[in-house]
């Protein structure tokens, strides 16, 4: 008997040896490692738009800049209201790189229910994109804080409303 009909498993192709200097980064550097390597090859191909490596890694840095300049300390939460598309990516890379907790919060919501769960993470800024602005501010009976913040994101790039 061999060990795939053992255990129904088979083993996958040993991994090539990792960059040394990619084991020592965090886990928000990752996307930063391949931008430098690979920074035109395509890491998201979307309906919504495709992005390189570099085009990434640049919008992952640029959302993170917008949260500092509006406070966001290391640690906070920070609510991501967004459907599938590379904006939801970049906002993870971002949040992952400045070490902050993210909730995503499903798209689909009332905006009571969106309202509940911004509140109950405490997040001190939303990242939302298009029209789920005005669900999240504009809809909910239980506004987030007034000391939160709205990063804005366009389907092209992630810059600060």
């Amino acid at each position: 008997m061999t060990d795939v009909e053992d255990t129904g498993v088979t083993t996958a192709t040993p991994s090539p040896p990792v960059d040394p200097r990619l084991a020592k980064a965090g886990v928000g550097m990752v996307l930063s490692h391949w931008a430098a390597q690979i920074p035109d090859t395509p890491a998201i191909r979307s309906p919504e738009g495709d992005r390189t490596f570099a085009e990434l890694n640049a919008n992952a840095n640029r959302l993170v800049r917008a949260l500092r300049r509006r406070g966001v300390r290391t640690g906070d939460a920070v609510a991501l209201l967004c459907s599938n598309r590379p904006e939801f990516v970049e906002t993870v890379q971002a949040t992952q790189r400045a070490g902050l907790r993210l909730t995503p919060v499903n798209c689909h919501l009332t905006g009571d229910a969106a309202a509940y769960i911004l509140a109950d993470c405490e997040a001190t800024a939303v990242v939302a994109r298009g029209l789920g602005c005005a669900l999240v501010f504009g809809c909910a009976s239980r506004p987030a804080s007034t000391s939160s913040n709205s990063v804005g994101m366009s389907p092209a790039s992630v810059r600060p409303v």
